[in-house]
């Protein structure tokens, strides 16, 4: 009588199934992070060419009314907003990007803030020089800007460093305006601090940090260790990129 053949066929057994699912999961979260580094690339390369943008229609702005708009507040609706009864002192030197007066299109809050690309408030720094003392920002009241013999007098007073001391790399000594977005994730260290945190503005309810000194953080390298997290974008405009215009 023939003996029946044996089925040496069997299944996996539990070790063999979790050493399978470990080495799929390891497969898995490689491609996973190499599209979340893809994405996060192209979003700051996004978030780069809608700063190009803003500073050339802010350029377009300055050239059309020889002046810089004021920074919009919380409750402004994207307009540039002044002090109470003045048309020519800004109600703060720090605030948000005044879209409406700069004809930006781009994606807004229901508060009407202009977004970066992470869906977080633009803010927008002005200098707050007033070279001959008349109670007028120089930057934001064209007939000292136009009557002024001397550029030299026409500088600003925002700084841009790599430490918050200001005692190594400067970047800027005399900015006339800083625009800056928060990057992909707000860690509010002390550098990010620096530059949005140590004030804040409640719009609707919720606060929001704005800068409330002169001294502002760049790291052209980004810094992502945890003590000192740093992703924000900065853009700033000298004084002698205006002088062209002027010129001209």
């Amino acid at each position: 009588m023939l003996k029946p053949i044996q089925n040496k066929l069997r299944g996996f057994s539990l070790l063999e199934l979790a050493i399978v699912l470990a080495i799929l999961a390891i497969l898995f979260s490689g491609v996973l992070v190499s599209h979340n580094e893809r994405v996060f690339q192209q979003q700051e390369k996004q978030n780069a060419a809608l700063f190009e943008q803003i500073k050339k229609q802010l350029l377009g702005f300055f050239i059309a009314h020889k002046r810089l708009p004021c920074p919009s507040s919380a409750s402004s609706n994207g307009e540039p907003a002044f002090s109470s009864g003045s048309s020519s002192v800004c109600f703060s030197q720090y605030g948000f990007l005044p879209f409406k007066a700069l004809e930006l299109q781009g994606v807004v809050s229901p508060d009407n803030l202009f977004l970066d690309e992470w869906k977080r408030p633009i803010r927008y720094n002005i200098t707050d020089k007033d070279y001959n003392a008349n109670d007028h920002w120089d930057w934001v009241y064209s007939p000292d800007i136009v009557q002024t013999t001397t550029l030299s007098k026409l500088v600003g007073n925002l700084k841009i460093c790599d430490t918050i001391d200001c005692l190594n790399v400067v970047y800027a000594k005399e900015a006339v305006v800083i625009i800056h977005s928060q990057g992909k994730l707000d860690k509010q260290t002390s550098l990010e601090q620096e530059n949005s945190g140590e004030a804040s503005v409640v719009v609707n309810g919720k606060s929001i940090g704005i800068s409330n000194d002169n001294t502002f953080v760049y790291l052209p390298q980004r810094n992502l260790t945890e003590a000192n997290y740093f992703d924000d974008f900065l853009l700033w405009v000298a004084p002698v990129e205006f002088y062209y215009y002027l010129v001209d």
